[in-house]
C-alpha cells in the first residue's frame, strides 16, 4: 500500500482549487450565482444527474474539505492504478495533488479528478454536496451560506441622470461607468447606507448642490446576473 503525505490535510482544513485565489471577480460572481441556484434546488438537485453541468460552470472555483479530498484520492488510487497520467499521485501532498490534478480543464480531461468525479458521485453523493457546503478559509462561514446571503441581498444601480458634462472626470474617478445606450454614467452600491452616501456625493460634487432627480434600479441576484430589469425608482436630491 502506497503511503501519501497528509501534512496539510486535517479534519477541519479546506483546500481551495488552484484557480480560486487569482480568479477574476466577475468569474467568481458567476460561480457564486451558479452555486446559489443549485442550493435553491434543495432536494430537487440531483448530484449524479446535474454534476457535470454544475462543474462546467463553476468547477474551477471549488473549495475542498480535507476529509472529502482524502476519500476521493483513495477512490482515484484504485480507479487509476495503471493509468500513466496518474503515476505518483499518491505521494503528493493535498495541495500539490490539487495543483496537478484539481485544475478544471473540462470534464473529459483524463488527467484531472473531474474526469472521474461523476463516477465517484454515484457512490458518494454526500461528499459532493459537502464540497458545495465547505466553510470558506479564514471565516468559518460556509460557501453556500454566503452565496445565499448574497443572493438575497439587494444592491442599487445608481444613474447620474442628466449630470453636467464637466462632471465626467469626477464620475469616472469615483468608479462610474458610461452606458452608451442609455447615455448616462452609472455605478453599483451594495446597501441602503451606501446608497445614501452616494446620493449625498452626487448632489454635492456632481450637481453642485442644485436640486436633481436621478434614476435608481433596485436589484437582487436575479437581475444582477441576467438581462432582467430590477425595480426602477426615482430619487430627488
Amino acid at each position: 500500500m502506497v503511503k501519501r503525505s497528509v501534512s496539510d490535510s486535517s479534519a477541519g482544513a479546506v483546500l481551495p482549487s488552484p484557480e480560486l485565489g487569482h480568479a477574476p471577480v466577475l468569474d467568481l460572481m458567476c460561480s457564486h450565482f451558479v452555486f446559489t441556484l443549485a442550493a435553491h434546488q434543495g432536494p430537487k438537485f440531483n448530484v449524479r444527474r446535474d454534476l457535470n453541468s454544475l462543474m462546467s460552470l463553476a468547477g474551477r472555483h471549488l473549495v475542498w474539505p480535507a476529509p472529502v479530498l482524502d476519500r476521493l484520492r483513495a477512490f482515484l488510487a484504485r480507479r487509476c492504478k495503471d493509468n500513466e497520467l496518474w503515476r505518483g499521485h499518491e505521494a503528493l501532498s493535498a495541495r500539490a495533488f490539487l495543483e496537478r490534478h484539481g485544475a478544471w480543464r473540462g470534464p473529459y480531461e483524463e488527467g484531472t479528478l473531474f474526469f472521474y468525479l461523476d463516477e465517484y458521485a454515484k457512490d458518494a453523493p454526500r461528499d459532493l454536496l459537502a464540497v458545495l457546503a465547505a466553510p470558506l478559509p479564514n471565516t468559518g462561514e460556509t460557501g453556500l451560506a454566503r452565496l445565499l446571503a448574497a443572493a438575497q441581498a439587494t444592491s442599487y444601480r445608481v444613474q447620474a441622470t442628466g449630470s453636467p458634462f464637466a462632471s465626467k472626470d469626477a464620475l469616472r474617478a469615483r468608479g462610474y461607468r458610461w452606458d452608451a445606450e442609455r447615455k448616462v454614467w452609472h455605478t453599483q452600491v451594495g446597501n441602503p447606507a451606501a446608497l445614501e452616501a452616494e446620493c449625498e456625493w452626487l448632489k454635492k460634487d456632481v450637481y453642485g448642490g442644485r436640486s436633481a432627480r436621478i434614476d435608481i434600479e433596485r436589484q437582487t441576484a436575479l437581475e444582477r446576473f441576467s438581462s432582467r430589469a430590477g425595480e426602477c425608482l426615482q430619487r430627488d436630491l
